[in-house]
């Protein structure tokens, strides 16, 4: 069997350890268990959790204290895939088109930093198909990778490296992202709706307002 432990601290008095277990009869099991020091007379010191149960006889005001526990975990656990993200790190311009114009660029679940100087808010809106991925930035159908949609806003008149501006003076409204993991490319987008990311509406300057694709890697 194969057991990996992970604590994380919230407060001096409390442990929150995760065990995630694999075993052959058992693919996956996630066992939460708060070491958390009692109130004088309490007779519940561990409290363990499993994914449908929750077993000790607790004072009702401890079970709500450990009720919000368990909701804020669960709120962490379902942030952990953006956090960890293959988009998620800092990239260094790669090529002329990004190292005249964005610099090195960082990526966190929520913000994009340009220049390493900037911060902007961004929004996943959803992933993207092989199809569009390869339609944007050129990639094989079949080539490894993955890439999403962000909504965010960039103002025209922002100037970056060199003093330059990402789209020619028009608001950045959109960003899409390509990356194996190894090298990350970008696509601003400064059309008001969410473009279209197929071959013809891409040729449709237009219809899409395709501001440039830039290149990095970690």
């Amino acid at each position: 069997n194969a057991s990996i432990s992970t604590k994380l601290n919230f407060s001096a008095p409390s442990t929150l350890i995760i065990h995630p277990q694999l075993a052959p009869s058992d693919p996956f099991r996630l066992i939460l268990h708060w070491n958390q020091l009692p109130p004088s007379g309490s007779s519940c010191i561990g409290k363990e959790l499993g994914l449908l149960k929750v077993r000790g006889r607790c004072h009702a005001q401890e079970m709500k204290r450990l009720k919000w526990k368990c909701v804020f975990l669960a709120g962490f656990l379902t942030l952990c895939p953006l956090l960890t993200a293959q988009e998620a790190g800092y990239w260094r311009a790669l090529g002329s088109t990004a190292r005249s114009i964005t610099g090195d660029v960082a990526l966190s679940s929520e913000k994009i930093s340009i220049n390493l100087s900037t911060n902007y808010w961004m929004a996943q809106i959803r992933a993207l198909t092989p199809a569009e991925l390869s339609a944007v930035f050129g990639v094989d159908l079949s080539a490894p990778g993955t890439g999403s949609l962000y909504r965010l806003n960039i103002p025209g008149n922002k100037r970056f490296a060199h003093k330059n501006t990402l789209c020619g003076g028009e608001d950045v409204k959109w960003m899409a992202t390509q990356t194996d993991g190894r090298t990350l490319q970008i696509a601003f987008f400064s059309s008001s709706h969410v473009p279209v990311l197929t071959q013809d509406a891409l040729s449709n300057s237009d219809s899409t307002a395709l501001c440039g694709v830039f290149q990095y890697q970690h």
